[in-house]
């Protein structure tokens, strides 16, 4: 539990950094593709909640009516967890040359040292590897998000949205961590071997992370908050931890 709270509370330093000076300019893009591809989701995804739920509830059966309120909270509850992964994933694909540099300058900030060769050049140059990494992550994702989803149609319906958000926070850690990882040319399989050691730490990461994005206001910040967050793990932590295994 220790550990979940530290990486809880990593996000939130993250969110402290993103206004401090030699940060907030490069928190700024991600900020802004957010807050337009939030807008463009509310604007067309509102009706299609709608009629989902609407199509739901009018495929059960009426003898089964009493199921309605339940299985409209778990449909929310879905959308919701859906979305924010999606929001985020997608928020960061587009926003990923200046998530790199954004976790470039919180590294020269607390630890006062860059990641080697961290110009401007060699981050634009990356950024066709950046996407690689992107696609691996996706893959990941639809390899291990269909046995969960399937679990919403089966009697094991009620625990879903529970397993889902563990999932989904995982994948949150996995997303975030890539890029001060990523600065130092860290493949995705180290990646998921570093956080692999420290699950806990990592689900307390990306839970608080999607409780941010359910949030109004907070949902625009979370991806610079979330790549600050992530650097300032990998710098105190995981940085360390593959020191240790390189011993």
């Amino acid at each position: 539990m220790d550990s979940a709270l530290r990486g809880a509370l990593f996000f939130w330093r993250g969110f402290r950094l993103i206004g401090k000076k030699g940060v907030r300019l490069y928190a700024l893009g991600p900020v802004l593709i957010s807050l337009a591809l939030f807008a463009a989701a509310v604007w067309f995804g509102q009706d299609w909640a709608r009629d989902g739920i609407d199509r739901m509830v009018a495929w059960v059966p009426s003898w089964l009516g009493f199921l309605s309120g339940v299985l409209t909270v778990i449909y929310w509850i879905g959308v919701i967890l859906i979305f924010g992964y999606g929001f985020v994933t997608v928020s960061s694909l587009l926003a990923c040359p200046f998530n790199g540099l954004l976790a470039e300058a919180v590294e020269r900030r607390v630890a006062g040292r860059s990641p080697p060769d961290s110009s401007f050049l060699r981050t634009l140059a990356r950024t066709p590897i950046v996407l690689v990494q992107e696609s691996k992550k996706i893959l990941y994702y639809l390899f291990w998000c269909l046995p969960f989803l399937v679990l919403f149609i089966t009697p094991a319906a009620p625990a879903a949205p529970a397993l889902w958000f563990l999932f989904s926070a995982w994948m949150l850690a996995l997303e975030f961590s890539d890029y001060p990882m990523d600065n130092h040319e860290l493949s995705f399989r180290q990646m998921r071997k570093l956080l692999s050691g420290r699950k806990m730490m990592a689900l307390g990461f990306g839970s608080m992370v999607l409780v941010c994005v359910a949030t109004p206001i907070l949902n625009v910040l979370v991806v610079p908050a979330g790549v600050s967050g992530a650097t300032l793990m990998w710098i105190e932590v995981l940085s360390l931890d593959l020191r240790a295994q390189s011993l």
